[in-house]
């Protein structure tokens, strides 16, 4: 029967909509200091600074499901803190010699690192290292704007606005974890302002330096079958193929399946006469001139 095809497959693709729609999506909203971004407020600068000295990546899927090599992961204004998984990953990780920086003034990203943010308190201003340390090296100042600093360094304070710590490095293991109180010294605006650059550089360089665009957008669970549900269901190759194939093969299973019990065929009764007529028609239209002759008499 064809409609129950038609019936069966587009019963699949309502399925799989309700699965994409109820299940954890990116939000569309763009994040501004996305490493991609080419305005005020974003990182593509910094990027692309970094790309000129070593290897550079992006990475946009949870760190549970993969395993990074050696080098520095880089964390600019997360909107989404690390699950626990990847909190504990990350500390093994580093703790093996590699390295964390992590730009934040979001007291949730900060406390899950262990440093806690005060309350808000905006300034600008051009601070110059209060530590000597190997990422500080050749740095006389560099300009931030910040409206939280750290409480509770816990670690060495690299720089500072008075008795308020805005860079704090901390020891884990064979690595270190690198607490920055705000995105603003790596944005595209100011990475050319006073030493931002050269600090950048020797804090970030290693032989791999990831940037982390996963946690930059909100994960969200939505209900219900939304616009961008079905942007998702079809935001990749893959996942449009998968369901093709799914789809193709309920198809065909479903066109020889049959349903019900068939019932008996019963032709429909038929006059001598209509059957003269037909075998003239077929007769006359292959030209048997004889047969009509026949007929007729």
């Amino acid at each position: 029967m064809k409609w129950q095809s038609v019936f069966l497959v587009t019963l699949l693709i309502v399925g799989v909509i309700i699965v994409v729609s109820v299940g954890e999506s990116y939000s569309p909203q763009k994040n501004p200091y996305s490493s991609r971004e080419t305005g005020y407020t974003g990182t593509l600068a910094f990027y692309l600074l970094l790309e000129e000295y070593t290897a550079v990546r992006r990475i946009e899927t949870s760190l549970e499901n993969r395993t990074l090599e050696s080098g520095t992961f880089i964390m600019v204004e997360p909107l989404q803190k690390p699950s626990h998984k990847e909190m504990d990953y990350l500390d093994t990780w580093v703790g093996q010699g590699n390295r964390v920086v992590v730009f934040s003034s979001d007291p949730v990203i900060a406390e899950a690192f262990g440093v806690p943010l005060s309350a808000p308190d905006s300034s600008s201003v051009t601070v110059s290292p209060v530590t000597n340390h190997w990422s500080t090296q050749n740095v006389r100042a560099i300009y931030v704007w910040y409206d939280r600093y750290f409480t509770s360094p816990g670690g060495t304070v690299l720089f500072a606005d008075g008795d308020n710590p805005l860079v704090v490095a901390i020891k884990k293991g064979e690595g270190e974890l690198i607490m920055v109180c705000t995105p603003s010294v790596a944005q595209n605006s100011n990475i050319n302002k006073m030493d931002n650059e050269i600090f950048l550089v020797q804090a970030s360089l290693s032989d791999v330096v990831y940037f982390d665009e996963y946690h930059s957008y909100m994960l969200k669970r939505e209900h219900g079958i939304n616009l961008e549900s079905l942007k998702v269901l079809f935001s990749g190759y893959t996942p449009f193929f998968i369901q093709l194939l799914l789809a193709c093969v309920l198809f065909l299973v479903a066109y020889g399946k049959r349903f019900g019990v068939p019932r008996p065929y019963t032709p429909p009764e038929v006059q001598s006469s209509e059957l003269v007529v037909f075998a003239a028609n077929l007769y006359y239209k292959g030209k048997k001139k004889e047969i009509l002759d026949i007929l007729d008499k």
